[in-house]
């Protein structure tokens, strides 16, 4: 699923070498998912620490993401949350979902180095 209209917000603030994850949440329908919010947060940071990444984690919740989404966005990430087919929360990196629901520390190492690789190229072009 694709969320670029997440990473284009305050993209200039960041810098070059900083790996922005969007972590959205769905605490805004269902408060008990916090502890996998943490879980998630924790794993992020341990796999950042792993692979040498510096990273920024912004929180968004599900009803934020949804009402900032363009209309063909919005109807399906919402929609399959809504009929139990969406794990919470979704990363996204760089705009592309990576993980849905609390993500494994390999899955965050490999989506860390390959959004590190994919920054590295773009500041060398």
């Amino acid at each position: 699923m694709d969320f670029d209209f997440i990473s284009e917000r305050d993209a200039s603030v960041e810098a070059d070498s900083v790996v922005r994850i969007v972590l959205i949440s769905g605490t805004c329908c269902n408060p008990s998912l916090e502890a996998a919010d943490e879980r998630s947060r924790r794993v992020i940071e341990e796999a950042a620490a792993e692979v040498g990444v510096e990273v920024r984690i912004e929180m968004m919740t599900m009803t934020s993401a949804y009402y900032s989404a363009p209309k063909d966005v919005k109807k399906r990430p919402l929609g399959e949350f809504a009929g139990g087919g969406l794990s919470m929360p979704a990363i996204l990196i760089g705009g592309k979902a990576v993980s849905y629901g609390v993500p494994s520390l390999e899955v965050m190492k490999a989506a860390l180095l390959a959004a590190s690789i994919q920054k590295k190229e773009h500041e060398n072009e």
